[in-house]
């Protein structure tokens, strides 16, 4: 049995909230979007989760201080609605970690009032253009319709293969509850070395058409040093744990989704 604590950072009220959840993985596309929407919404830091489901390491700081690698909730106000960004420093490793956690989150946004999720990730391909296209997969066929053609591209022979870890499992599983959920994937290297910025860009793009956000994406080149350097900190301390089994999973899946 895993465990699962939530620390309460500040309480705010939510207003017809919907959660966008990125974390590491093919690219990084998923964190490097939310760790960007996290800075330029100027979004507040309401949670932070630690769990047995994640990575077994600590994390170590500048300082020198340990840490347990942590899932961490931001809220931010667009218009009248507030927009929940979770992500964190890794996913879990394991199917039933996996589940555990993703049903946790669902649990939580739930009592947050969310009736709609959007997953973010990348798509490995061999040959990456310039500006990545996206493949959009979702709760209900009807939601595909209502998608801006010009913002995604939706291809069901490249789009439908597994989706692995928390961008697939949390969009089946909230579909299983009734909400609407949304995975936007951007096609990225098949290199796990690779920062998918390009595809971040392109899913900012669309999110920036979908929800309505106020976003000045060349922005997105002037965050990028201090972005990336915070992400491969992170990722360089969980390699030997994580970054092995990512090829692992990028040689046994084609295409590896998530």
């Amino acid at each position: 049995m895993y465990t699962w604590h939530c620390q309460k950072i500040k309480r705010v009220s939510f207003s017809r909230p919907i959660l966008l959840a990125g974390f590491p993985g093919v690219g990084s596309v998923g964190k490097i979007t939310i760790d960007f929407l996290i800075e330029r919404l100027s979004a507040t830091k309401i949670f932070s989760i630690t769990s047995s489901s994640f990575p077994h390491c600590a994390l170590v700081t500048e300082k020198g201080l340990a840490l347990l690698p942590q899932w961490e909730v931001f809220c931010a106000k667009v218009g009248k609605q507030s927009v929940l960004l979770v992500t964190g420093d890794a996913q879990p490793e394991e199917s039933s970690a996996c589940y555990f956690a993703c049903e946790k989150l669902l649990e939580l946004s739930l009592v947050w009032g969310c009736k709609e999720i959007i997953t973010l990730g990348g798509l490995a391909v061999e040959q990456v253009s310039e500006k990545p296209p996206l493949h959009i997969v979702a709760s209900d066929p009807s939601l595909l319709l209502k998608l801006p053609k010009s913002s995604a591209v939706y291809r069901g022979d490249a789009s439908t293969g597994p989706i692995i870890g928390v961008a697939g499992v949390l969009l089946a599983m909230a579909a299983q509850k009734k909400m609407i959920s949304l995975c936007v994937l951007a096609e990225t290297s098949l290199d796990v070395e690779h920062f998918g910025i390009g595809g971040a860009r392109s899913v900012l793009s669309f999110l920036r058409t979908h929800l309505g956000l106020a976003l000045k994406l060349q922005e997105l080149d002037r965050d990028l040093a201090s972005i990336e350097l915070e992400v491969r900190e992170k990722l360089a301390q969980l390699e030997e744990y994580s970054a092995e089994r990512g090829k692992e999973l990028l040689r046994e899946m084609s295409p590896y989704i998530g």
